[in-house]
């Protein structure tokens, strides 16, 4: 079961709670520009990145590029902790793409080491 955790006081907190779904992604090496885009504030956090409906979880999007897995889960359990929230994802679907994952390490994207040859474990 995949966790997520996000601000109190935030939209997508709110907004995965009453959708009772959400999908995990796992960004690839030069996934640098989506981050940035999902960290910020603006008022759609997936203005101008290619996404398609979540096959098995209504009503969730699922990144089309650059994205080496990803797991569409329903909402299992949330906990609220000091000013976030975690939420525990049961897993309904996990695919994985040929591409190598991130690697976020003193504020860089690099690729995983060693993802070439061992592939992404799901």
């Amino acid at each position: 079961m995949p966790p997520v955790c996000a601000g109190n006081a935030s939209r997508t907190l709110l907004a995965l709670l009453l959708r009772g779904a959400f999908a995990v992604r796992l960004l690839a090496e030069d996934g640098e520009r989506v981050a940035g885009v999902f960290a910020g504030r603006g008022p759609d956090t997936f203005q101008g990145l290619p996404w398609r409906p979540a096959r098995t979880v209504p009503g969730v999007p699922v990144l089309e590029e650059g994205v080496p897995a990803h797991t569409e889960c329903t909402l299992a359990r949330s906990v609220e902790v000091a000013d976030h929230t975690l939420l525990v994802g049961r897993t309904e679907s996990l695919r994985v793409h040929p591409r190598r994952p991130a690697l976020h390490q003193r504020g860089s994207f690099r690729a995983w080491p060693h993802a070439a040859e061992e592939g992404v474990r799901a």
